[in-house]
C-alpha cells in the first residue's frame, strides 16, 4: 500500500490490488471544495481509465444536494463500493445513489472486507 495522499476532503490511497480508496472526512457541504477534490484526484491519479473505487464515507457528517451534484457524470469507473457505518452515513450513501444513478456497478457496504472482495471481482474485467 502506498502512503495516503491528503485531498481537499480527506485522503486517497492507491492500493497495489488496483483499488483507489477515497476516505472522506467531516461535512461534505462546500461544492467548491468538492470540485477542488475532483480536480485534485484527476491531477494525481489516473482517472481517465476505468478504476475500481472504495469510497469510505464512515467519517462523513452531513452533506448537501449541491455537493452531491458535483460528482462527475463522465467518470470511467469499473465499479464503486461505498463504505458506510450504521445510521447517518448509510443514509448519505443511499441519498447519493438515489440522486445520481451511476452508469457503473455501485453498492453500499458496512463491512470493508466484503466491499474489497466485491470490488476485486471487477479487477480483471
Amino acid at each position: 500500500m502506498k502512503e495516503p495522499t491528503s485531498t481537499p476532503y480527506g485522503k486517497a490511497i492507491e492500493h497495489e490490488n488496483g483499488i483507489l480508496e477515497l476516505i472522506f472526512e467531516g461535512n461534505l457541504d462546500d461544492p467548491e471544495r468538492m470540485l477542488a477534490n475532483h480536480e485534485f484526484l484527476a491531477q494525481h491519479f489516473d482517472m481517465e481509465s476505468e478504476r475500481i473505487l472504495l469510497v469510505d464515507m464512515r467519517k462523513v457528517g452531513k452533506t448537501t444536494k449541491a455537493v452531491r451534484q458535483t460528482a462527475p457524470e463522465d467518470e470511467m469507473q469499473k465499479a464503486v463500493a461505498l463504505l458506510t457505518g450504521p445510521g447517518l452515513s448509510k443514509i448519505v450513501g443511499n441519498l447519493f445513489l438515489s440522486f445520481r444513478k451511476p452508469k457503473y456497478p455501485t453498492k453500499i457496504f458496512s463491512d470493508r472486507e466484503a466491499a474489497i472482495a466485491w470490488l476485486l471481482s471487477f479487477a480483471d474485467k
